[in-house]
C-alpha cells in the first residue's frame, strides 16, 4: 500500500503536465489506493497505545513510520502538484503519527532520531529510514511549521550522531548490532537532509547531505566506491569488516540512482559529496561489549539474538547483587559521556553504580516498564 502510493503520487506529478491523460489515469489509481488507506489505516486516526511505557500512535501503515513515509513522500508529491483535499488530509494524518515517533535528546536514545517502528522504542535501522524527509515535505506542501521540527531534530542530533559513529549502519537495537551498510540507507538519509535544508533553508543541512552522499563515492569505512558512475551500478552491501557486496541488485541500483538524481537538482551538494573520496577521521559514539570487561565476578552467556523488540549484539553480562565488572575505555582522554545500555524484566527493579577509577559518577536505576 506504502509504495503504490508513492509511486502514483510522483508519477502524478512527473505526468501531469507532459501527459494529461497519463495523469489522470495514475490519479484514479492513487484514489483507489486512498481508498485502501483510509479504510485499514487511517480509520484509527487519533487512538494511541502504550509501548514500553511511551505512548506512540496506533494508525501508521503495517504499524510502521518507515512504511507511512514511503506512502507521505508520495502523497506531498500530489498535493504539491495540485489542489486535492483527499490526499491533503491521508497527507496530515500520516505526518502527525509519523512525527510522535520522535523521541530522545542529545544524551538521550535515540537522540531525537524519528523511530521507525512503534512496538519497540528501542530500535532504529537506517533501511528506509525517510521519515524526516516525509515530515519536511509534509511542512512545506501543508504549511505546517510543526511538522518539521522533529525531522530538524533528527538531522541536526541523530544523523550527526549516526555518521560521526561510523555511518548508516543497518541497526541500532539499541546498540549497533547491525554494522552492514546498504545504498537505501545512505540514500534515506540522504533524502532526509536535502528535505529538511529545502524546508528551513539551512547551508548545514546541505553541508550534512553531502557528507553523507560521499557515502558512495568513497567516505565509507572501506574507502571504496559503493556507486559506478560509469555504469550506473551501485553495490549491494558495505559489510563491518570493509568489505563490499559486489552485487547489485534493483533496490540497490534505484536508491543510489535516486541519490544521483538529487545530487543533480543540487549542483553545490554533489560539487562537495564527490569531492569527498575517504574519511581520515571520525570522533563520535564508540560501542564497548560488556562481555569484554578486563575482569567482572558477573555471569557470561550467550542469549538468543532477538528478544521479542530488540537484539543482543552477541553474548550477554549478568551482574546479581554484589556483583563488579571494569571496562577499559581507551581512547584520547578527555571528559566522556557513558550510556549503559540495560535490559531488564517487566516490573523488575536495577541499580547500579558507577565510577572512573575512585571518582563517583553516579548511579542507574530503573523498573522495567510495562509491555
Amino acid at each position: 500500500l506504502a509504495r503504490p502510493l508513492w509511486a502514483l503520487g510522483e508519477g502524478y506529478a512527473a505526468f501531469e503536465d507532459e501527459d494529461p491523460e497519463f495523469a489522470d489515469f495514475l490519479d484514479e489509481r492513487l484514489d483507489l489506493s486512498l481508498d485502501a488507506l483510509n479504510r485499514q489505516v487511517l480509520s484509527k486516526y487519533g487512538r494511541w497505545t502504550v509501548s514500553d511505557g511511551k505512548r506512540v500512535p496506533a494508525w501508521l501503515i503495517a504499524n510502521g513510520a518507515d512504511a507511512s513515509a514511503e506512502a507521505a513522500l508520495g502523497l506531498a508529491a500530489r498535493v504539491e502538484a495540485g489542489p486535492d483535499g483527499k490526499s491533503a488530509t491521508a497527507l496530515r494524518q500520516l505526518a502527525k503519527g509519523i512525527a510522535a515517533m520522535a523521541d530522545g535528546g542529545v544524551r538521550e536514545w535515540p537522540y531525537s532520531a524519528v523511530l521507525p517502528w512503534p512496538e519497540s522504542p528501542a530500535i532504529w535501522h537506517a533501511w528506509g529510514s525517510q521519515m524526516p524527509a516525509a515530515l519536511a515535505e509534509a511542512s512545506v506542501v501543508l504549511r505546517d511549521r510543526s511538522l518539521v521540527r522533529p525531522a530538524v531534530a533528527d538531522a541536526a542530533t541523530f544523523t550527526p550522531t549516526l555518521l560521526t559513529a561510523g555511518g548508516p549502519d543497518n541497526g541500532w537495537n539499541p546498540s549497533p548490532v547491525d554494522r552492514v551498510q546498504i545504498a537505501y540507507g545512505a540514500d534515506s538519509r540522504v533524502q532526509s537532509l536535502l528535505a529538511v535544508a529545502e524546508a528551513t533553508g539551512s547551508d548545514g543541512f546541505a553541508q550534512l547531505a553531502a557528507m553523507q552522499a560521499a557515502w558512495f563515492f568513497g567516505a565509507n569505512h572501506a574507502g571504496q566506491r559503493m556507486y559506478d558512475p560509469a555504469t550506473g551500478v551501485t553495490y549491494d552491501g558495505l559489510q563491518p569488516d570493509g568489505t563490499v557486496n559486489r552485487n547489485s541488485g534493483a533496490e540497490s541500483t534505484i536508491h543510489g540512482l535516486l541519490t544521483a538524481i538529487a545530487l543533480d537538482a543540487h549542483p553545490d551538494v554533489r560539487e562537495r559529496a564527490v569531492a569527498l573520496t575517504e574519511v581520515t577521521d571520525r570522533e563520535g559514539l564508540s560501542f564497548v561489549e560488556a562481555e569484554d570487561a578486563i575482569s567482572t565476578t558477573g555471569e557470561i552467556d550467550t542469549p538468543d539474538s532477538w528478544t521479542g523488540e530488540s537484539s543482543w549484539s552477541g553474548d550477554r553480562l549478568t551482574l546479581s547483587r554484589g556483583d563488579s565488572a571494569v571496562f577499559d575505555l581507551a581512547g584520547t582522554g578527555g571528559n566522556r559521556w557513558v550510556e549503559p545500555v540495560v535490559w531488564s524484566e517487566v516490573r523488575e527493579r536495577t541499580a547500579s553504580t558507577w565510577r572512573a577509577g575512585r571518582l563517583p559518577l553516579g548511579s542507574l536505576q530503573l523498573t522495567g516498564p510495562a509491555q
